[in-house]
């Protein structure tokens, strides 16, 4: 009898892992020194009643109250990339046209979310959306702010 092989892990662990392929090497273009981090896969449950804010996002990360949860505007980072004046490369500029438009066409209640934006390091920065699950999926990396 053959054996059915069991899937590697939640389908947010998976979507999250496809992901920070494409933008393997890369790095957090928020950070102010761009050697620090590279973006990896993010993914935490949710309840699908449960809408996306900075509490529940919070609680979900185990964030604690002194550290700031902020969100941003996810279209506004990647026009920030493809702006001329950025001065990213066409490769980086695809790659990140790619990651949008996978995001996009996969999640909903797609954004950017800083935590901890008061402190110089140690900032975390998320791309994320949400799968019909309620789980949170995307990429995340570590910032420095100077």
């Amino acid at each position: 009898m053959r054996k059915i092989p069991t899937p590697p892990g939640p389908l947010r662990t998976r979507m999250a892992h496809m992901f920070a392929a494409l933008v393997h090497g890369y790095v957090d273009e928020w950070s102010e020194d761009v050697t620090w981090d590279t973006w990896k896969a993010f993914s935490v449950a949710l309840d699908p009643a449960t809408p996306l804010t900075p509490d529940s996002f919070r609680a979900c990360i185990m964030a604690p109250e002194k550290r700031t949860v902020r969100f941003g505007d996810f279209g506004a980072y990647f026009d920030y990339i493809n702006d001329p004046q950025a001065g990213f490369d066409e490769g980086t500029k695809t790659t990140y046209a790619i990651l949008r438009a996978t995001m996009a066409s996969t999640l909903t209640d797609l954004t950017t979310i800083t935590v901890g934006e008061d402190q110089l390091i140690n900032v975390k920065n998320f791309i994320v959306g949400r799968l019909a699950d309620g789980s949170v999926v995307g990429i995340r990396a570590i910032a420095v702010e100077t």
